[in-house]
């Protein structure tokens, strides 16, 4: 495996293999065709990529001319850069003292800052300069590569004794690694420009870029800073403009994986800065943000290089906005040409595949999805006498006191004030600061209410602002104010019935195929379960298993268990359900032939996970959406089954 043939600020080497396996958890190298790197330094993460796997196309990009112009030394010409880097080495290695190496080092450096055609490195190497390039990186103080403002390196001596300025092998092995890789002097912002757009037109085939970024990280101390990678530097606005750019490209269609620091390591007060998560947490459900523990390679002295945990930004591989705005209206109302079951099972794996992928709906969603009415009207009616007689407080101005004399005489209220305040929790953990800042934690019961400490719970809803919202601000109906509250709250159950609605799509079929043609089914069915009912055993691996839907055919006395799900978005989760059905279905033909699997499963959130489900598709028998269970392919399949 290539390393880097520069001492970097930052290198990845020791990290590449962590950050690869939260990509790879997250969106899979299977989904990903181009690299892109723009701010490459070293370049260790791109050349661990390229011992493991291959890219259609790998842009590595610095605004750093003299780094860029080594790497196309290397590429263009490995056999002349090795030549010149040993004369230099030799040169080096021969004189005698720190003192006359000291020397050479500064005559090196004066005649690499006297280059002042940088403009014309953008275009066209120069094979002297790199070889400088790498002599002052290899002999200055600790591998830094550092601009003053009128854009000269001036990192000083770095006081070897003697010099290693290459590895023939390694050389080598970068030479071949970058045949055909774009080498581009140019600021970040310019890698949008190699990202190819997600669009309708490509969707279903896209595979994405992953965009890998390094930038100057931000200091974690007042002394620890190695930002100055050009004259220009690289501030808090920059970071800033960083973060706009990289939603910008992620919704384009790029994967985005980001490094920085930790704020919160360092000083104590270090703790309160939340730069980054504030940055990219308002970004939404965008990214994710990891923090890995990491060694710095680079410090004054060899004792601050300890280990510090820094920061991995990766794209939250959802992507349901994104697919949602590419998405037409026509698409979205499952309007794929769906054929016969008989011309289905006419077609070979590949046709099969793609009319799978072809047919995937935009949603699973009835109606009734939006808002789980009936829990609404529950909840509110255990309260809703406390409502009313709460509603007394609206307006009132001596609140506090109206408030202590109503709970006074009617504690039960109490019970409401989770509600109120959009909590579902009826027991709160509380932390308070006393007058001298010390620590101190109460917990407050609105179930088993403390009648003897009214007070408490007066105390509490005034410094969690809801008295003021009583006496200011609330409507004279504290009960509609509640419904709306109940709403809002029922809002976050959704993401948990979008798999109970697929379910219930799917058993409506289930039950009309078992009524007309005499078959059984269950639902939530273990082995126990199924034994039980049909005298049928499932293999001890499963046993504790609860399958979606079991379906019984007396007559042949044939079992199938069938498992159901929808994505609406991608993640780490497909692959592995992939895998885990297609493992399941393995063992079930090993050692159960008389028991088949069956798989419903649909959602655009496949189409960022085609190759795992492939895989699985590849080894299975049946594996439908739902506009294929509309079109009776389940049904066919069964009758075809029990004849």
């Amino acid at each position: 495996m290539a390393t880097p043939f520069v001492k970097w600020a930052g290198g990845k080497s020791k990290l590449a293999p962590i950050i690869e396996d939260k990509i790879e958890s997250s969106i899979g190298f299977e989904n990903i065709s181009n690299y892109i790197e723009p701010f490459v330094g070293g370049g260790a993460f791109f050349f661990y990529l390229s011992s493991r796997y291959t890219f259609s196309e790998v842009t590595l990009m610095d605004i750093n001319a003299e780094l860029i112009n080594a790497y196309r030394f290397i590429r263009d010409d490995v056999n002349k850069i090795i030549n010149e880097l040993d004369k230099l080495q030799t040169e080096y290695n021969l004189l005698e003292g720190l003192d006359e190496k000291a020397q050479h080092f500064y005559q090196i450096r004066g005649i690499f800052n006297s280059f002042h055609d940088k403009k014309r490195l953008e275009v066209e190497v120069d094979f002297e300069q790199a070889s400088r390039f790498i002599y002052l990186n290899k002999t200055c103080f600790n591998g830094l590569y550092r601009e003053n403002s009128k854009g000269q390196y001036n990192v000083p001596f770095g006081k070897r004794i003697s010099v290693k300025l290459y590895d023939v092998e390694n050389l080598l092995e970068i030479n071949r690694i970058l045949e055909n890789v774009n080498l581009v002097v140019a600021d970040y912002k310019q890698s949008e420009e190699y990202i190819e757009p997600l669009t309708q037109e490509n969707l279903k085939d896209y595979l994405y870029t992953l965009v890998y970024f390094d930038p100057p990280y931000r200091p974690i101390s007042g002394t620890a800073s190695f930002n100055a990678y050009s004259k220009s530097g690289f501030n808090d606005n920059e970071q800033v403009e960083l973060a706009k750019f990289c939603e910008r490209i992620t919704k384009k269609g790029a994967y985005v994986a980001i490094s920085n620091s930790n704020p919160h390591n360092g000083a104590e007060k270090a703790k309160e800065d939340n730069f980054f998560d504030d940055l990219y947490g308002q970004k939404g459900p965008n990214f994710e943000i990891y923090r890995i523990s990491a060694a710095r390679a680079i410090a004054a002295k060899g004792t601050s290089r300890s280990k510090v945990s820094e920061l991995l930004i990766v794209s939250d591989f959802t992507h349901i906005e994104l697919l949602n705005q590419i998405d037409n209206v026509e698409d979205k109302k499952m309007s794929y040409d769906v054929p016969s079951y008989n011309e289905y099972i006419a077609l070979n794996k590949d046709e099969k595949f793609d009319l799978l992928m072809n047919s995937l709906s935009s949603t699973n969603r009835t109606p009734d999805y939006y808002t789980n009415w009936e829990k609404v009207y529950r909840n509110i009616s255990n309260i809703e006498v406390y409502l009313h007689t709460l509603t007394y407080l609206v307006g009132k101005d001596n609140i506090y006191e109206e408030t202590f004399n109503l709970l006074s005489d009617n504690p039960k209220l109490v019970q409401a004030i989770p509600t109120l305040l959009a909590i579902r929790d009826n027991q709160f953990d509380i932390l308070r600061l006393d007058e001298n800042e010390n620590l101190d934690f109460e917990s407050i019961n609105f179930t088993d209410v403390d009648e003897q400490n009214i007070d408490l719970y007066v105390k509490f809803m005034n410094e969690a602002g809801l008295l003021e919202f009583l006496k200011s601000k609330a409507s004279k109906s504290l009960v509609d104010y509640a419904y709306g509250i109940e709403v809002g709250l029922d809002s976050n159950g959704r993401k948990n019935r979008s798999g109970t609605y697929m379910e219930l799509l799917v058993e409506k079929k289930i039950k009309k195929i078992c009524e007309e043609n005499g078959f059984e089914y269950l639902t939530q069915a273990n082995a126990n379960v199924i034994q039980g009912k049909w005298g049928i055993e499932v293999p001890f691996k499963e046993s504790r298993r609860n399958h979606d839907f079991a379906i019984f055919i007396p007559q042949q006395n044939k079992l199938f268990l069938m498992e159901v799900n929808y994505y609406g978005g991608g993640g780490s989760k497909l692959k592995s359900v992939s895998g885990e059905f297609a493992d399941f279905n393995a063992y079930l033909k090993e050692v159960a032939p008389n028991i088949k699997f069956l798989w419903v499963t649909d959602g655009k959130g496949w189409l960022t996970a085609k190759k795992p489900l492939r895989d699985a598709f590849e080894s299975m028998d049946f594996v439908i959406n739902l506009a294929m269970l509309n079109e009776s392919y389940l049904d066919l399949y069964l009758d075809n089954k029990s004849s």
